[in-house]
């Protein structure tokens, strides 16, 4: 069953190369890898430089960038990684292994600052009425895998949102009726830093996204 690994990029902010050999090192080999940059063409080196794929979206937003680089994708199932962050060697293997028939899987990571790592465990089981209430989610979105064929007919992360765009995929698929399983193994690595979307948690154009999403779905 063959993997569309998905790396957003906007530019190299130092890590992206880390991250490419990161995907690079499965021990699974059915997959490809995407570099998908939102408005920036000269990410196309780095696709060129590692023989990756590559796609371009206007620069406008991360959800519309991915939607679009999934559409050229060919694995039956999606990977999403940041290009601050890593993908642990086994993170294909064991979620492919531990999917089933389920639409999405997530799992456990490690948050890491220089040396110093924590490893996060998702402390409850989602399901809608939940993640509604909470307006966020205990999900790890750096883990997650999910099918190609249901991403699309749900009709990808919402181009509206700048921010929490996986929190409100898990909504639109739950509400669909579609079933989430859990593997609790570490598959990714999340990269503490100051320059990520968790620093403006409580910014005024994040509490208008979950807004939107709260009245979208109650």
């Amino acid at each position: 069953m063959k993997v569309s690994i998905i790396i957003i990029v906007v530019k190299d902010r130092g890590w992206l190369d880390e991250a490419i050999r990161s995907a690079l090192n499965q021990d699974y080999n059915d997959y490809e890898i995407i570099l998908a940059s939102d408005g920036n063409p000269g990410m196309k080196k780095y696709a060129n430089k590692y023989g990756l794929k590559f796609s371009l979206s206007n620069g406008n937003r991360l959800s519309i960038n991915f939607n679009k680089a999934a559409k050229i994708a060919k694995g039956e199932f999606l990977k999403p990684l940041a290009d601050d962050d890593l993908l642990t060697p086994n993170c294909l293997k064991d979620s492919i292994m531990n999917i089933q028939d389920n639409a999405l899987l997530y799992a456990n990571a490690i948050n890491f600052l220089g040396k110093s790592e924590k490893i996060y465990k998702p402390p409850m089981k989602e399901n809608f009425e939940k993640l509604l209430k909470k307006r966020s989610s205990y999900i790890h979105g750096g883990t997650i895998l999910f099918r190609t064929d249901v991403f699309l007919k749900c009709g990808g992360w919402d181009g509206e949102l700048k921010s929490c765009e996986e929190y409100d995929f898990y909504l639109n698929l739950l509400s669909k009726g579609y079933k989430f399983t859990y593997l609790d193994k570490v598959v990714y690595k999340y990269r503490i830093h100051n320059r990520q979307k968790s620093h403006i948690a409580n910014s005024p154009e994040r509490i208008k996204d979950k807004n939107y999403i709260y009245n979208k779905y109650s």
